[in-house]
């Protein structure tokens, strides 16, 4: 949190996002990306809580890809302005979040909520970057920037081993983390042109190369 910056933008799963988050983001004058959590309490531009069962409703009526509401996120006392970016999410998805979310309730002895139900059948992003920046349609695309971030960190640490340092002067550490990155660059480089003349050379066979 102390290391937010202004202009910075955040990304974050849903585990690791807590209202405080949004209000520290919001107050450094940050921008946050995220998928909404269901518990938390919502209100339109006229102050009343948002029914998402009713956006669901809208959502196949007009069978619309997605819809963006101007809304607030009610923190304490206060009213967060946000942008939120709703849309459907296929069966398989829709089941697989319900499995999963009831056998954590049995363990625990509760039922699971109709407004679980409803927001698990939706997609639900929460963002404070303009619209001029970023459009609605956008904003799935650069929150899975996510999953392939954490994916790139996981082979650089798996097979580059770029988290094992040892005790050492800042100087010496500054200029091993640069080598390892420049020769992950090169790397990188060098497998793209064998895949891609693979590609092109090789048909009906699919090449995925990784560092």
């Amino acid at each position: 949190m102390n290391n937010i910056e202004k202009g910075d933008l955040l990304i974050r799963d849903l585990a690791y996002t807590s209202q405080n988050y949004i209000q520290h983001v919001t107050s450094t004058k940050a921008y946050y990306l995220n998928r909404l959590n269901p518990k938390w309490k919502i209100h339109d531009k006229h102050g009343a809580l948002i029914d998402f069962s009713k956006i669901n409703k809208r959502l196949n009526k007009y069978a619309l890809p997605l819809l963006e509401i101007d809304a607030f996120i009610e923190i304490g006392k206060k009213q967060l302005p946000t942008r939120i970016i709703v849309s459907k999410v296929d069966h398989q998805t829709y089941n697989k979040r319900v499995d999963k979310a009831q056998i954590a309730a049995g363990s625990k002895g509760y039922q699971l909520s109709n407004q679980f139900k409803t927001c698990a059948a939706l997609n639900l992003f929460i963002t404070n970057i303009p619209k001029q920046w970023l459009k609605a349609k956008e904003v799935r695309a650069a929150y899975s920037l996510r999953s392939q971030i954490e994916l790139t960190f996981k082979v650089w640490k798996s097979q580059a081993s770029i988290n094992k340092i040892k005790t050492m002067k800042i100087q010496r550490f500054q200029c091993q983390l640069l080598a390892r990155l420049l020769w992950i660059l090169l790397h990188w480089k060098m497998l793209r042109i064998i895949q891609d003349w693979l590609i092109k050379n090789v048909k009906n066979k699919y090449y995925k190369c990784s560092i």
